[in-house]
């Protein structure tokens, strides 16, 4: 093969790779971007980051059960989180719905264990578990999800799994 063949083919395979990486991608739907907000909360809480868990709760915050806003929410996840309790947190999405562009259902179980349990299928097994189910709707704001409002209900044992 000729050195100006060789140039050639690089210079393909370079527009070829700048194509696909340059290709805009499908736009995510508000269904997935709340699961990813979802995700980024349950991960800050693992890392007991507050202020991350907070991101995710619009200042308009209103608890339905509790009547919490988000100042008293941010005192509630604090306790749980810093005080050392629970060493795994587990989310399971178990629903989500769009019922318009800027607004989105979702029903999130929440399993907090006292447990060596990487996967929450482990969690059953050794562990001391406090689960919940929260109903919260989000919203976008300034471009992101936000949970606006939310209720909460314990699990009971029969329901963890």
């Amino acid at each position: 093969m000729t050195p100006r063949r060789i140039l050639w083919v690089l210079l393909a395979l370079a527009v070829g790779v700048g194509v696909v990486l340059l290709w805009p991608e499908e736009p995510l739907s508000a269904e997935e971007q709340v699961r990813r907000r979802i995700v980024r909360m349950s991960g800050a809480a693992r890392e007991r980051d507050v202020g991350g868990v907070m991101e995710g709760i619009s200042e308009s915050f209103r608890s339905d059960t509790g009547g919490w806003d988000q100042r008293s929410l941010r005192a509630m996840v604090a306790g749980h989180l810093l005080r050392g309790q629970y060493l795994r947190i587990f989310t399971d999405v178990r629903d989500l719905d769009a019922v318009d562009p800027s607004r989105v259902e979702a029903e999130v179980n929440l399993y907090f264990a006292r447990s060596d349990a990487e996967a929450l299928e482990q969690l059953a097994a050794q562990s001391v578990v406090s689960a919940w189910k929260i109903r919260a709707t989000f919203e976008q704001e300034d471009g992101d999800w936000r949970v606006i409002r939310a209720s909460h209900q314990r699990l009971e044992s029969l329901e963890l799994f």
